[in-house]
This record gives C-alpha cells, structure tokens and sequence, in this order.
C-alpha cells in the first residue's frame, strides 16, 4: 500500500514497493475480457502515444485494431501454432507491462498463467481497467516530473525549472484516464494496495 496526493502517484508507489515498479518504455501485452475491450482502447491510445509496442491476444488485438490501435499479436496460452505463447514471452522477459481482465473458464486458466509468469518475471500485471489507466498516468507523470531541490519548489520552481501537473497533456492519456477509471476520491490523498 503506498498513499500520494493522487491515485497514481500512489498506485507507481505501491508497485515499486512490491518489487515491479512501472515501465517508461518498451512492450505492453493487452488482453482482456469482451466487457472491457472498448474501454480498453483510450488506455491502448494512450500507451502507444508513451512509446510502447503493444502486444495482444486476437480477440484484443481485432478490438483494437478495429479502433485503429497500432497492435501485433500474441498467441495464448491454450492456442496451438507456431512461436512462443505470451507466457513465453512474459518468461523471457519480452513484455514490460501486463494487462489482463479474465472471464471464463479458459480465460482464467490463460490469465492465471499469465499472472503467474508476470510475477515470477517481477513485471508489473494489472487486472483492472482503473488501474490500466492509473498506470498509464503515472508513466506519464514519471516521464514529465521534473527534479527540483527543496530550494526550487518552496520557490516555486525558479531556476529555469517549471513545475508543472504529474500528468501528460497528452490527449491519448487524458482520455484513458476519462474513460477507465473511477471518479478521485473525496479524501485528499489517494491510496492503494495489493
């Protein structure tokens, strides 16, 4: 559990306490249940506008595509054919980041795999939208915080050094923040825990 002003601040905070602190760059593997695949496309907009490759499962990666996602595909679990599954490349330490929603049978028996190589790998795995999305703020807030002694913020960041909000004014961002996660909390600081 880690606490911030905001959620995800306190959401980067919590998974570096647990030992898979968040990616700024590299490859996102998408797959989720049929349910939340078109809220899933603002975080995929928005993950793509960071910089990552993005890797998902067919139906995920149609999904997407459809709403004009940049995507390859990755080969589950349970599908016969050619190449490493996704677990395979979870093992090998080819994907960077984890999104996964599970529903059914199948789904869990693929998603608990795949959970379970993420956290052997110690690659972050979230299994929520809300949290997809705080993820996404937070990479975006790591890339734009600017590090300022404590001279510098009580004087409001002089130096040629701005202070500006955690979070990107990147469209694909504020959108998947707007679309996939709840509303901020009453309380001025956000917490979160595993």
């Amino acid at each position: 559990m880690a606490s911030a002003g905001d959620l995800p601040t306190a959401f980067a905070k919590a998974e570096r306490a647990a030992g898979r602190p968040l990616p700024t760059s590299g490859v996102a593997f998408l797959s989720v249940r049929d349910r939340d695949k078109g809220a899933l496309v603002p975080v995929a907009h928005a993950l793509a506008a960071l910089g990552f490759r993005l890797l998902a499962t067919s139906g995920t990666a149609r999904s997407l595509a459809a709403a004009g996602v940049v995507v390859e595909r990755a080969r589950k679990v349970s599908e016969r054919g050619e190449g490493a599954s996704i677990v395979d490349l979870v093992r090998l330490g080819r994907c960077d980041l984890v999104v996964n929603t599970p529903q059914g049978l199948g789904a869990r028996g693929d998603g608990y795999r795949i959970r379970e190589a993420a956290l052997v790998a110690r690659v972050p795995c979230i299994t929520t939208l809300a949290g997809a999305a705080a993820a996404v703020a937070a990479i975006a807030g790591e890339r734009q915080e600017v590090a300022l002694s404590l001279q510098e913020r009580q004087n409001g960041g002089t130096h040629g050094s701005p202070v500006g909000p955690l979070l990107s004014d990147d469209r694909a961002v504020d959108e998947a923040l707007a679309g996939a996660s709840p509303a901020s909390p009453a309380t001025p600081r956000a917490r979160t825990g595993e």
